[in-house]
């Protein structure tokens, strides 16, 4: 059995399961989740610093980017997440909401919580000097999460919410919002 047919089997299994294993599923790929976030973030500092290409300098430079970067993306991240329980789902795949969301951040982007992730991690990485945290790392985290949605997450959606979400699609973006263009 492929790894893919083994997670869409789980994930299929636990969307029609009982409640419970939705919920401990959706604990537990949370916490993975938050857990990798803190390895992306961890190693490129660690060999920053043991490289030597650790950025000491601009102090006051690397706080005034990095502080808006950081606090917003994880308040668009908090957001995407609020949205979501609003109408009882979760960003975990085990157990999603059961209505396509399209208000919020969502009217602007497709994913908006990928962005809220990537300027976060771009926005640590300014705060602490990382060169690999934000030249390689994040970049390297919305490349393999657009292989992810584009492979599982989009044709899911589109089984899930049929006609709905193929015109969503028409009118979103997937990532870069387009502010101002908003279309209820």
């Amino acid at each position: 059995m492929s790894v893919k047919r083994w997670w869409n089997d789980l994930i299929n299994w636990s969307i029609n399961g009982p409640e419970a294993a939705r919920t401990a599923l959706s604990v537990l790929i949370g916490v993975g989740f938050i857990s990798l976030l803190a390895v992306m973030i961890a190693v490129p500092v660690f060999l920053d610093t043991h490289l030597g290409t650790l950025i000491y300098s601009y102090f006051w430079l690397r706080l005034a980017v990095g502080i808006p970067l950081t606090a917003s993306g994880a308040a668009l991240a908090l957001w995407c997440v609020a949205r979501f329980a609003s109408v009882k789902g979760t960003p975990a795949p085990v157990n999603p909401p059961p209505v396509l969301v399209t208000s919020g951040p969502y009217a602007y982007s497709r994913n908006p919580m990928l962005t809220g992730i990537f300027v976060t991690l771009f926005g640590i990485g300014a705060l602490t000097g990382s060169p690999l945290l934000f030249l390689v790392a994040a970049p390297m985290y919305v490349i393999v999460a657009q292989a992810y949605i584009k492979s599982y997450e989009e044709p899911e959606l589109e089984a899930r919410f049929g006609a709905d979400y193929i015109e969503y699609k028409k009118r979103t973006p997937r990532l870069i919002p387009r502010i101002g263009l908003r279309r209820d």
